[in-house]
């Protein structure tokens, strides 16, 4: 009898231990909490398979016997927890989210108690489950999970030979979802009802007439329903309205004119286009606002050099640069030592360090023979200035172009 009472003794220490003392129940590192999880849950609500989400489960073992004497009785351990089951890589996963259970965690091979993947099946609502052992890090059991509406059940039987008998195992799971919920779908919906942002790019332009004129590149603005130049100018934030009135889709050019009430037109341009040929090793420079959103509004100086007189595959129409660009330059003024403008910024090679490549100054001279912009200055006003000087003059002929659907 002393045996009979030790085993029900270590029954009840298994099923009650007091686990708040040990290290409880955490996510995996694909989620950090069950919030973050149900934030997965609702941005993914249209492309979830039904069996992903946060359940509450009941596991009956019924595989524990109890013996006395001669006679044997079968002993059932019940637990609950709650889990999360989601997709990864192809398959499903699951995890216990929090409970009186240690988490499993099969990857790293930290297994305690319930881990489970999930494999679908040609059949509907059916899906082949792996249970992994708490003893054996490599073992398992597998069968059939059912899934019917908000209910997810498992079970597996069999017999264990013993030296002296056979044991019979017994084990029933039972889950019921509890989120994805109607609640959740109804703020899934809400939520993707909400007007969306028109699709935005920006790049930079500049100044070729007094009366709203500017240049940047056809590529920022082709197929967009609304264009504005940002002027930051002063300390102060201006949007005006443009529309375009020449395009050069081959060069990658395209001729603004702002049409807002609000704008009072630009005086004084401190450059002109050069007229004489560009040679390979003279220093060159940009301004522009490259990658905005991380980098800032305030507009960037970066330099180099011509690095060769023909652009990518041999164009004669542009000019390889060693200056480095990113997105958002793009249509940016390219000047030499002296201030006058030689090229517009159009391109960058993603297979080379500080490739870039700018449309040469004579395919924009082509561009605005049938407009009537204004008349630049004869020679650049910034010629004896050294560079922050013309930096603190150029910029403010500089702009951000945005554009959008």
């Amino acid at each position: 009898m002393k045996l009979v009472l030790t085993r029900i003794y270590l029954l009840i220490f298994i099923a009650s231990f007091p686990f708040s003392h040990i290290a409880m129940a955490q996510f995996n590192t694909d989620f950090k909490d069950e919030i973050a999880f149900k934030k997965y849950l609702v941005n993914n609500i249209l492309d979830l398979d039904p069996i992903e989400g946060i359940w509450n489960t009941t596991i009956t073992d019924k595989s524990y016997q109890l013996i006395e004497g001669r006679k044997v009785f079968p002993v059932s351990i019940g637990s609950e927890e709650r889990m999360v089951i989601y997709k990864k890589d192809g398959a499903y996963k699951s995890y216990p989210s929090q409970g009186d259970l240690f988490i499993w965690d099969c990857e790293v091979e930290q297994i305690k108690i319930s881990c489970y993947t999930f494999e679908k099946t040609a059949k509907n609502g059916v899906y082949l489950y792996k249970q992994w052992d708490n003893n054996d890090f490599h073992s398992y059991h597998e069968g059939y999970a059912y899934l019917d509406g908000a209910t997810l059940s498992m079970s597996r039987s069999g017999t264990e030979m013993k030296s002296y008998s056979t044991q019979f195992n017994s084990w029933e799971f039972e889950g019921i979802k509890l989120s994805p919920n109607p609640d959740d779908i109804e703020a899934a919906r809400r939520e993707n009802s909400k007007p969306v942002e028109p699709d935005k790019v920006s790049g930079t332009g500049f100044v070729i007439g007094n009366t709203g004129y500017l240049v940047t590149a056809n590529h920022v603005v082709e197929g967009m329903n609304y264009i504005t130049v940002k002027d930051l100018r002063n300390e102060e934030s201006k949007r005006y309205s443009c529309v375009v009135v020449e395009r050069d889709k081959r060069n990658d050019l395209v001729i603004l004119k702002i049409v807002d009430d609000g704008f009072g037109g630009f005086q004084n341009i401190p450059y002109t286009l050069r007229s004489n040929k560009v040679q390979v090793g003279e220093d060159v420079f940009t301004l522009g606002y490259p990658l905005k959103s991380s980098m800032g509004e305030e507009i960037k100086l970066t330099n180099g050099i011509v690095s060769a007189s023909s652009g990518f595959d041999g164009d004669t129409t542009m000019m390889q640069i060693s200056v480095p660009v990113q997105h958002g330059n793009s249509g940016g003024p390219l000047f030499d030592k002296n201030g006058d403008l030689i090229g517009v910024v159009v391109s960058k090679h993603n297979g080379a360090e500080n490739v870039s490549y700018a449309v040469k100054v004579r395919e924009l001279k082509k561009l605005l023979k049938s407009l009537t912009v204004s008349t630049l200055p004869a020679s650049s006003l910034t010629t004896n200035k050294d560079l922050p000087s013309k930096v603190g003059i150029l910029k403010d002929y500089v702009f951000i172009i945005e554009a959008g659907k």
